[in-house]
């Protein structure tokens, strides 16, 4: 179990990541991240599981709480006619490469 100054600086660090993401993100999504600002197991030895974080940054960080949710409710602006006829067209499939036989030799 960590200390407290280590609890709070990376429930810190998770929750202006989580806002700058616009979202909190599932365990996975945050797994899949190439270079995370805490890794996963970090958050496993400090907090003892992702959900424990989750909540610690809930009860914490209200106010980083209202800026996520500021921006999951901002409504989603429709495309217009021009974004919709520019959008590219789809490539047509590739051909798959047919492989020759290996060439034998001569017993």
């Amino acid at each position: 179990m960590a200390n407290k100054l280590q609890i709070h600086s990376t429930a810190k660090k998770l929750a202006m990541f989580f806002a700058e993401q616009g979202r909190i993100l599932e365990y996975k999504e945050y797994r899949a991240i190439k270079r995370p600002p805490v890794h996963p197991l970090t958050i496993k030895r400090i907090f003892r599981g992702y959900s424990f974080c989750i909540s610690y940054i809930k009860k914490n960080f209200e106010d980083v709480l209202l800026v996520i949710e500021e921006v999951e409710n901002e409504p989603e602006l429709e495309p217009t006619s021009a974004q919709i006829y520019s959008a590219p067209k789809p490539k047509a499939a590739a051909k798959p490469a047919v492989r020759k036989p290996a060439v034998k030799k001569g017993k």
